[in-house]
């Protein structure tokens, strides 16, 4: 394999992790095998319009994704031929001499852009059964593509179209981690993850905002509470998922910090499965602060079970021990009227009492 193609191949698996260097990727893939631009595009009606295109193709890609992948002949042709993953294809493949000459698709959009005969590579589409194909169009005036340039895609084809299906997934698999983190954070849980030996991988934001106190926490070094009476207590937590073999200690413990601060509580969940892809099975470390105030409003979720706005917002303090005289305060009415909106809630969530709300309350602290 030449240099050159070992370096698109390089780069296209850079683009997994940076999806930026795609357009870059095309371009040099373009001019490899002698076509003008390159672009994947889904077979997929629901996504072929959504193009990934290189940058010498951009105006192409616009007009292309606002009407003309619905007369895209090319991709109706593959699939009557069922082309299958592995495939070469270039027109002369699809269509009988001439047969694009009175073809709105080749007259009014690809030759108006200077664009001439195709070439792709098929594969496979991970998001659906249909196929993903690795296009590069020449310049209208030069003709077909000859053995050289197909054997320069056929090489190529496997390796660009297989980073571009993992770009796709390690994308979707950000967008559920980031989506995860949120409400993770929101719901008050920091994470530390540690590998197999201890060690620190990763700290949320969420944790560093709850450890400056207890723990000390750095990369690469396994975590340390900041009180030495409190070491023990970590040490049996984390043997009791990592030792050799893990032992039978407390799956959670409450450290003190170094000053007088209230405890966090320390919860492991274990990390397992991953050995496949590269990654050892470690540790995430949940932190939380039992003692941290609550303020976010859990008012529409109470009216969402029938009670009004005002009652929602007396049920809320009153749920989090607040007495109704301090709930009459806060809301700035009077304690006869806390009170009396206290029976309605009463009667609209069918409770007796204020240990009943309480624990109403405490259950809907937890989904925010």
């Amino acid at each position: 394999m030449s240099t050159e193609l070992q370096s698109i191949i390089d780069l296209s698996y850079d683009a997994v992790l940076d999806p930026d260097l795609w357009p870059d990727v095309l371009d040099q893939v373009a001019r490899a095998v002698g076509g003008r631009g390159a672009v994947l595009v889904s077979h997929d009606p629901a996504r072929t319009a959504r193009t990934t295109h290189s940058q010498a193709l951009d105006a192409v890609g616009e007009e292309y994704g606002r009407t003309w992948w619905q007369h895209d002949t090319r991709i109706a042709r593959a699939r009557t031929l069922r082309l299958g993953p592995g495939s070469i294809v270039v027109d002369e493949h699809l269509f009988a001499p001439g047969e694009t000459g009175s073809d709105p698709f080749f007259q009014d959009f690809f030759a108006r852009h200077g664009l001439g005969n195709l070439g792709g590579y098929i594969a496979s589409d991970f998001r659906s059964p249909h196929s993903l194909a690795l296009s590069v169009p020449r310049a209208l005036n030069r003709g077909a593509f000859d053995g050289a340039e197909l054997e320069r895609l056929r090489v190529l084809g496997p390796h660009v179209t297989r980073a571009f299906r993992m770009t796709a997934a390690f994308s979707a698999t950000r967008a559920r981690v980031h989506t995860l983190d949120t409400l993770i954070d929101g719901a008050g849980i920091g994470l530390i993850e540690l590998d197999a030996d201890g060690q620190v991988r990763a700290v949320s934001a969420a944790a560093e905002g709850m450890i400056g106190r207890h723990l000390r926490v750095r990369i690469g070094r396994v975590p340390e509470p900041l009180n030495p009476k409190e070491r023990p207590k970590l040490a049996a937590l984390l043997a009791a998922f990592l030792g050799v073999p893990p032992g039978d200690g407390p799956r959670a413990c409450f450290i003190q910090g170094a000053e007088r601060t209230r405890p966090i509580l320390v919860s492991g969940l274990p990390l397992r499965g991953a050995e496949a892809l590269g990654v050892d099975q470690g540790l995430l470390l949940l932190i939380q602060s039992p003692f941290a105030a609550i303020t976010a409003s859990i008012a529409p979720k109470l009216v969402q079970l029938g009670l009004t706005q005002a009652e929602a917002q007396v049920a809320m303090l009153v749920g989090r021990g607040h007495s109704p005289r301090d709930a009459a305060r806060q809301i700035a009415v009077s304690e006869h009227t806390v009170r009396s909106q206290l029976k309605a809630v009463y009667a609209k969530l069918g409770i007796g009492r204020q240990s009943e709300l309480a624990v109403i309350v405490a259950r809907l602290d937890t989904l925010l």
